[in-house]
């Protein structure tokens, strides 16, 4: 007996309510089969972006700007897969 999972995404529709569009987002939910799954997996790229990706600076408006009152906020993430095959006990 394989191993079985429900795959998540979204359906949008649009719709007019009293003369203006709107869009509707509904979950939609589909079960898929152990096969299919590894499939879609190894459809995707070994590399690529993780989270949100921002870089923020800042500056005193009054005030002089030096190592103490000047600010930088980073947050880069990345995923990589390291391997595309199945591994012993189907992890």
């Amino acid at each position: 007996m394989g191993v079985h999972t429900f795959l998540f995404s979204q359906e949008e529709s649009i719709d007019t309510l009293n003369g203006k569009k709107i869009t509707i987002v509904r979950p939609s939910y589909r079960y898929i089969g152990e096969k299919d799954f590894n499939e879609s997996m190894n459809k995707q790229p070994n590399f690529g972006m993780y989270k949100d990706n921002y870089f923020i600076t800042g500056i005193p408006l009054a005030g002089k700007i030096n190592k103490h009152t000047a600010d930088a906020k980073f947050q880069i993430s990345i995923k990589q897969r390291l391997m595309k095959n199945i591994l012993p006990y189907n992890t």
